[in-house]
């Protein structure tokens, strides 16, 4: 609240949240997204899981001034490939597509412990 910088505002919209929207655009001083994933490893000939697998999102997102502004909700979803390099780390490309807004992103990390992602377009 009050005077915030520009560099700690709220941001939606980057390679962690709402994959699609370039990074930064949506910014303002409050902010609520909410996403569910769901992952799929595949399995192999033995009937044990597989190192490769599949992973889908549905998500939303609103910035405002206030929580009253959240009225422009942007949509979001993908689709990805996951890959298990060794245990709980994973290289992976996803794909997500929002509101006039898309992005391709290739990514080196587990789920709840991010390495390194990174943006193509």
């Amino acid at each position: 609240m009050g005077h915030v910088p520009y560099s700690a505002l709220t941001l939606i919209g980057s390679t962690d949240l709402l994959r699609s929207y370039l990074n930064g655009v949506y910014r303002d001083k409050f902010g609520m997204a909410f996403i569910g994933e769901w992952r799929y490893m595949f399995l192999n000939k033995m009937k044990d899981m597989s190192k490769v697998g599949i992973v889908t999102w549905l998500g939303t997102g609103s910035i405002g001034n206030s929580f009253e502004d959240f009225q422009n909700w942007l949509p979001n979803g993908g689709v990805g490939f996951r890959y298990e390099v060794q245990p709980r780390m994973n290289v992976g490309v996803d794909f997500g597509i929002g509101k006039n807004s898309k992005g391709l992103y290739f990514n080196f990390s587990e789920a709840f412990y991010q390495l390194k992602r990174i943006q193509i377009f």
